[in-house]
């Protein structure tokens, strides 16, 4: 009760560095720092006093300057009569759990500073729907705390007919032990729609069994009304193209169509999808694709384009068309080139007859006995 040693194990005198003969009859001030030892004299203090055990973790080094930590248990240790007489320990090292649950808490924390400034709503369920984890912005979108989310099921937070869904979905995720993704449309109290992406997972234990459902929702408003405008768009452009009295096309680098408007598909015989993904070679034969082919193929290589260049087409006879092929490019790189081509026959027919015309006029004139003249307003021949 003097609290000297009076017994100590090997282990004991190994982590102290000495052989247990030299400890007993010391006391903790000869063998740890001074702070150290008044803790344990403390203690014994109190069990001397309460006759109760302690059991507690602490942490020292041993001889070998290595920290340690232990789970103890200090007891009395009576006489026949009842009377205290010497105090006991029992320190079993749990050095690697304790470094196990340090990281494990390490891990925690990072994770969930991970969650909470997540742009995400994240959320953990057990096989019950109750909330095991989920994250600020999670709780946010049902004006509920995350501490008073944990342990509520989505019924619980949830309008009715967006609790169903989750919950067949849930479900769904549990029966099969496989993701699966959608998406909804959340209308909100100020009118505005939301579109959001789920995806929900199976959260395994370490025997592989299914322990909960994750989820991960994500705001694609933005992108749903970007690809709505974009579709909008788009759609206004082909009608624009499809209107056009020119035909026109683009192909990619490697001559395939990868659009064509009405006109040009209406010139071909054939309607617009069937030439995507084709060469003209491939659709309707050498003989129709071979001058395009070879002038998207010379701009091709040349990057430069080509402007007015007058053809006969095989697939019209008697026909003359004007094309012109002009290079894509994305950024640095060459995409494509876009061909806008117009049937000038008409054109060319027109300015013959009026070539013919002249010829003839002239000759009339030239052949004519009488004296002709033609002179303009200032009386200049």
């Amino acid at each position: 009760l003097d609290g000297r040693f009076i017994f100590v194990n090997k282990v004991y005198a190994e982590r102290r560095g000495m052989p247990a003969d030299e400890i007993k009859g010391k006391t903790a001030f000869d063998l740890w720092p001074q702070e150290f030892a008044q803790n344990l004299e403390k203690e014994d203090r109190e069990i001397h006093q309460t006759g109760h055990l302690i059991e507690a973790d602490l942490e020292s080094f041993g001889a070998d300057g290595v920290l340690r930590s232990y789970h103890g248990v200090k007891f009395p240790i009576p006489d026949e009569s009842g009377d205290i007489v010497a105090i006991a320990s029992v320190h079993i090292g749990n050095t690697e759990r304790k470094r196990a649950e340090n990281a494990l808490k390490q891990s925690e924390l990072q994770l969930r500073a991970v969650i909470d400034n997540s742009p995400y709503h994240f959320s953990l369920k057990d096989l019950d729907g109750k909330y095991l984890l989920l994250n600020q912005s999670y709780a946010k979108l049902r004006n509920i705390s995350v501490e008073k989310a944990i342990g509520k099921s989505a019924s619980e937070t949830e309008v009715a007919e967006a609790s169903a869904n989750i919950e067949a979905h849930d479900n769904q995720v549990i029966e099969t032990g496989k993701a699966v993704s959608y998406e909804r449309e959340i209308r909100h109290s100020n009118g505005a729609l939301e579109h959001r992406e789920i995806n929900k997972f199976p959260a395994f234990d370490a025997d592989g069994n299914v322990f909960g459902i994750g989820t991960i929702a994500v705001d694609i408003s933005e992108r749903k009304f970007a690809e709505k405008e974009i579709t909008e768009k788009s759609i206004l452009l082909q009608t624009i193209l499809d209107a056009a009295p020119v035909s026109i096309s683009f192909r990619d680098t490697e001559n395939r169509v990868k659009f064509v408007n009405k006109k040009m598909a209406l010139e071909l015989g054939a309607k617009p999808e069937y030439f995507i993904g084709k060469t003209l070679t491939a659709a309707h034969g050498s003989v129709t694709g071979e001058n395009v082919e070879s002038l998207v193929g010379e701009v091709l290589q040349s990057k430069k384009p080509i402007i007015d260049r007058e053809f006969k087409p095989p697939r019209i006879p008697g026909h003359i068309h004007r094309y012109s092929f002009i290079p894509v490019f994305d950024g640095n790189n060459l995409s494509g080139v876009l061909a806008i081509g117009q049937d000038v026959t008409e054109q060319r027919e027109a300015e013959a007859a009026v070539l013919q015309s002249e010829a003839l006029l002239r000759s009339i004139i030239d052949h004519s006995p009488a004296i002709i003249s033609l002179k303009d307003l200032d009386g200049r021949f």
